[in-house]
């Protein structure tokens, strides 16, 4: 454990080497925020409420981008650099790995999300107590953990890092659009297709609203649970441009 720990430092030293990413990933959803969300600026200092309702959509971009791009695509990276094949042969030290970039994604989408309650609460000055926002990280955290189990299936799967990257891109801008969509409607039609969007789901956990669709999370954690184990169990540690 104090191995992984030790790894998961190194990794995180790692991707703080590349500034203008973090820089991006702290300033993007808060300052998209507040654009968006500045005209209704007395409505949150009336109720709280809404604040957590919208904040909770940006949380959920915030966790599904780091369990794709900060981890799922990590691995992928790992792979086809030949650094898994190399050092994390063995199915310990492969384990250890996936480990220490678990926690070394999950401590950066932690610290994003900390960045955005801390800006966005202090721009909007929202009328709600501690422990609310309090909730509201713990979801957070709870949905980000279960994306990236989810995303180690991209492991397994036989992508290339630029098609791996591609095929996230591609990805995620459907699901995020559905999902901002139902915010906007209330078009039946379109609520039962979210109801197999992972962001919607995530959406709708974080900010507190699955009255409606609370089986959907359960779903979607066995779901991504399942995903992740099949991941685990048929990690590639070869490039796919080199199975030698």
């Amino acid at each position: 454990m104090l191995a992984t720990l030790k790894l998961s430092l190194i990794l995180i030293r790692e991707q703080c080497r590349e500034p203008v990413g973090i820089f991006w990933a702290l300033i993007a959803p808060a300052g998209f925020f507040c654009f968006a969300n500045w005209s209704d600026r007395n409505i949150f200092l009336e109720e709280g409420g809404a604040f957590l309702l919208r904040a909770g959509w940006h949380l959920a971009y915030i966790g599904l981008m780091t369990a794709l791009f900060g981890f799922g695509l990590y691995l992928i990276g790992r792979r086809e650099s030949g650094f898994i094949r190399t050092f994390a042969y063995a199915s310990r030290s492969r384990m250890q790995f996936i480990g220490a970039q678990f926690l070394a994604s999950l401590t950066l989408s932690i610290l994003y999300g900390l960045f955005f309650m801390l800006v966005t609460s202090l721009a909007f000055q929202p009328n709600i107590s501690s422990a609310p926002l309090f909730a509201l990280l713990i979801r957070f955290i709870c949905t980000t953990m279960i994306l990236m189990v989810g995303c180690v299936t991209f492991s397994a799967l036989p992508l290339t890092f630029q098609t791996a990257s591609s095929l996230m891109s591609i990805l995620s801008m459907p699901l995020i659009m559905l999902g901002l969509a139902s915010t906007r409607t209330d078009a039946v039609a379109l609520h039962w297709i979210n109801f197999v969007n992972p962001y919607f789901v995530a959406g709708e956990f974080i900010s507190g609203g699955v009255t409606d669709f609370s089986v959907a999370p359960i779903l979607h954690f066995v779901l991504l649970l399942a995903l992740g184990i099949y991941g685990l169990l048929c990690f590639k540690i070869n490039p796919i441009w080199s199975r030698y």
